[in-house]
Parts: C-alpha cells; structure tokens; sequence
C-alpha cells in the first residue's frame, strides 16, 4: 500500500494522516508514533527480533486503562490462560497462577465508542496497524475485516507462559488450517505493568530465541510460510503444500529455500497423506535425516538433511533443548513499552514472575492466509 493511500483511508477514519512514512522516522501530529523508527523496526522485523518502543501511550491513557482492567478483575471477566500447545488443550490445568486474559474485541466499529479511553486508545492501534501493513509491506494487514486479535493480559506471582510460536504455516494445524480466512502476521503488547519494574526483583522477562546469525529474508515467500532454517546457510526453509508433481493430480508438499531469484527444492515431494495422523513438523523431524524402513532419504541433499533445523520442534523443547542456532534475548515488561515482533519467525516465552503484577494489552494484526489454489487441478 503506498502512502498516499494509507492517509486517504485514515482520513476516512477520522484520524491523523501519517507524514514521511518513506523517512527514518514515522511522524504522525499529535501522536507517540513520532518516534517509530522505521530503519530499526524493518531491521528487528526481517531479524526475527523484538523492536521496542517507550512511550506508546499517553500517561491519562495507561491510567484509564488500568482503572478499566481493575473494574474488569472485580467483574470476574478475566479467564485463565496460560495455553501454548494447543495439541494438550484443556489438559494443561491451568489454575490462579497462570496468565488469566480478557478479549478486547475493540476491532468491532460498534465497539468504537466515543469516550475518553476506547476511542482514542482503538484508533493509535488502528492507525499503528496500517504504518505496520506500510512500513513492512504486508497491504493485507491493512484489511479491517480481519480477525485481528486484542486482549488484557494480567499476570502475577507463579505466573509464567512455556515456550512457543504465536503463529505456523497451515500444514501445520491439521485439517482446518486451511479454513481460516486469515492468519496472524504480527505479534505486539504494550505494557502496563506496575511502575518500576526490574528484571532481578520482578522477573517476567519475555525471551525470545532469535537466530545469531539471522538471514536478511521474511518468514514468507510467495505465501509459504517458513518452517525452518538451513543453519550454517542461515537460510529460511518454506514448505509449499501445493506442489504440484509432474504425473500426478494430487498436490504434494516440499521443502524449499530461496537463493537470489531462484528456487532450491530441498526435499523430495511428498504426499500429505503420508504424514498417517502426525503433524508435517513431527514426519520433518523423523524422517529428515533417517533411512530405517527402507524409505529413501526425503532430503535430496544429506548436508541439508544435517543443517536443516525446524523453527517449532517441542519435542526438543520438552528435553530442555533451545532452538537450535539461537540465542537468548530478554525483553524487560516496562510499563508504557510497545514491543511488536514476527509471528510465525520467533520461539518466546515468559519468565516466572517474581513479584508484582506483570500486565498487557496485546495481540495479534493478521494478514490474509494463502489463497485456497482453485486452478491447481486445472493444470493437470
């Protein structure tokens, strides 16, 4: 979306148009989104890093919304929440101690009240919604119909959330993953937890798992998402399930890398039939680099079957393992913070809380999921 259009359609929302989104610096009048640096934020972004920004909120704003959770705590609105595998579901027990959250559906236009707090707070996510789809050229972001996410979260003494990913390629999620309209694109929250806050006292940390040596490329090509990384390549590793087979009218799923304009198969294709009720990323972990039933090797290549390494492997996870080639950054929950990061690029979890409350209002901007190929079969 270029940027002319972006301040037409906030114009037709009533809010400020934004000025230079094409400079260092985002300036929008009147607004805290003056200082978004948008070199640091494309850089973070394409890293699979966390970018911070103090001073999201006004302070009458974060006063407002704080007086709005606490009425919210006492209404008994707030649920439990601390899931991050959703293959255990209700089995996790969560209980006092974990995350209990409350859904903002503020992305509802009857919801957009004009008040003190909802509108004014609504509209700086509405419009750091569109900088985002701008800046970091994702123009579906921009889609308001949408199923972009927004929540309360509130965490105290105990609580801490595993290690996880806010968001993976639709293969991944079994039959209906392709049946969602879109998908989430970034991952942001700002924090309102309590004032002066320190890692050492407070704990909370949120850690992210980041690659060391980060490759300059998105966490999707041609609308496959990443899987993986080819790691002493430092390449993204996208799986294609519409890969269509030469001789064959079923689509097969593949493994590829990008190296300039070119497309580099990794694996042999297979059938998604063959995965026989495991996730994609569970028969990629088994059958990456072993050859015990007389199976032929699915990577063409065994130096990539070796450096091939998935960007979710619970798995190694639940062995205390970290993400393979990562390393550990802290993101200290500093009230007034806006912190936004990739999706489907970044393990993270949080820190047990040693003391005080640690909150958040948060969620997810979505973009829309890779179209369902209707003339794929057309091609056969």
């Amino acid at each position: 979306m270029k940027s002319y259009q972006l301040n037409q359609i906030m114009l037709l929302w009533g809010i400020a148009p934004v000025v230079g989104l094409s400079s260092s610096t985002t300036t929008c009048p009147g607004s805290s989104l003056t200082h978004l640096n948008v070199s640091l934020l494309r850089e973070r972004i394409a890293e699979g890093r966390v970018y911070q920004q103090p001073n999201f909120f006004s302070q009458q704003q974060i006063d407002d919304i704080l007086a709005e959770i606490v009425q919210l705590k006492q209404d008994g609105v707030f649920a439990p929440s601390g899931l991050s595998n959703t293959a255990r579901g209700a089995q996790q027990a969560f209980g006092s101690q974990d995350r209990s959250v409350c859904v903002v559906p503020w992305w509802s236009e009857m919801l957009l009240q004009n008040n003190n707090t909802v509108s004014p707070v609504s509209m700086l996510l509405q419009q750091l919604r569109l900088q985002l789809a701008d800046v970091l050229d994702r123009p579906t972001m921009s889609d308001p119909t949408l199923a972009h996410e927004c929540y309360y979260s509130w965490s105290g003494k105990g609580s801490f959330l595993p290690r996880h990913m806010d968001e993976r390629h639709e293969e991944l999620k079994g039959p209906k993953g392709w049946l969602l309209p879109s998908r989430r694109s970034l991952s942001w929250l700002v924090y309102l937890s309590d004032e002066n806050w320190t890692l050492e006292k407070n704990g909370g940390a949120l850690r992210s798992f980041p690659q060391q040596t980060p490759p300059q490329q998105p966490a999707q090509h041609d609308g496959n998402l990443q899987v993986g990384w080819l790691l002493r390549q430092r390449k993204a590793v996208y799986l294609n399930s519409w890969f269509l087979l030469s001789g064959s009218n079923e689509p097969h799923c593949i493994l590829y890398t990008v190296e300039g304009n070119e497309l580099r198969y990794l694996t042999r294709p297979w059938l998604a039939e063959s995965l026989q009720g495991t996730s994609v990323a569970e028969f990629l972990n088994r059958m990456r680099d072993q050859d015990s039933s007389g199976l032929q090797t699915l990577f063409l290549d065994p130096d990539d079957a070796r450096d091939f390494a998935l960007l979710e492997n619970r798995s190694a996870w639940d062995r205390g393992e970290l993400p393979e080639g990562s390393i550990i950054e802290d993101i200290c929950p500093t009230r007034g913070f806006l912190v936004v990061f990739d999706s489907v690029m970044l393990p993270h979890q949080v820190e047990v809380i040693k003391e005080g409350n640690r909150i958040a209002l948060a969620g997810w901007f979505h973009e829309q999921t890779q179209e369902f190929p209707v003339d794929l079969f057309a091609q056969t």
